[in-house]
């Protein structure tokens, strides 16, 4: 009866915005048909194992308030949600606009842009967070894999960190003074295996 994502209450199942509210009206109903049922096993739930000194809010009649509010609680954060994707549209149609009209957005409004757009598609389900792999300070064409199948990169991390310290990994430009300096501690000490 109800959808179990947020994105079925916002959105048609075609993909387009709603173009009215999400009607509760229905679980609301069901509520009012099964009110004493539900408080009575929210209050089996919640009464054995509250705190005593905090009892007073799992009282029977406490219970019944906040189950007769379920329907009209989630009616408000819908409504919240869906204000929120229709300044996110609004936002993005306007300034689809001035790009028309300019060519280009500057890096303010192309930013706003962004964070609309993913807003968006957070609500509708479809925003995916993507990792970042690659520092600021290496280009995606320098890039090497970074799959580890065999989980070394922890031993390989240490070793290099004892053998040459200032180096890193994802260095673009490795110093080459640094490369063969090797500290007078690490040529004393044998190196440490983390097996």
């Amino acid at each position: 009866m109800l959808p179990g994502r947020i994105s079925a209450y916002l959105f048609e199942p075609t993909g387009q915005l709603r173009t009215g509210p999400f009607d509760v009206a229905p679980l609301r109903a069901l509520i009012a048909r099964y009110c004493s049922d539900l408080a009575a096993h929210m209050q089996s739930v919640f009464q054995d194992g509250w705190p005593a000194m905090d009892q007073e809010v799992t009282t029977a009649e406490v219970l019944a308030q906040h189950v007769n509010r379920m329907a009209d609680e989630l009616d408000a954060v819908l409504t919240r949600l869906r204000k929120r994707l229709q300044w996110a549209s609004r936002e993005i149609q306007r300034l689809n606009k001035v790009r028309h009209q300019e060519g280009t957005l500057d890096e303010e409004d192309e930013a706003h842009f962004r964070r609309c757009d993913r807003l968006i598609k957070k609500l509708k389900g479809v925003h995916y967070r993507r990792r970042q792999v690659l520092t600021s300070y290496d280009p995606p064409g320098t890039s090497e894999g970074t799959l580890d199948p065999l989980g070394l990169y922890q031993i390989a991390d240490q070793l290099a960190m004892q053998l040459v310290p200032a180096v890193r990994e994802r260095m673009q430009r490795i110093r080459f003074l640094t490369a063969l300096y090797r500290p007078p501690k690490a040529r004393r000490q044998p190196v440490r295996a983390f097996f």
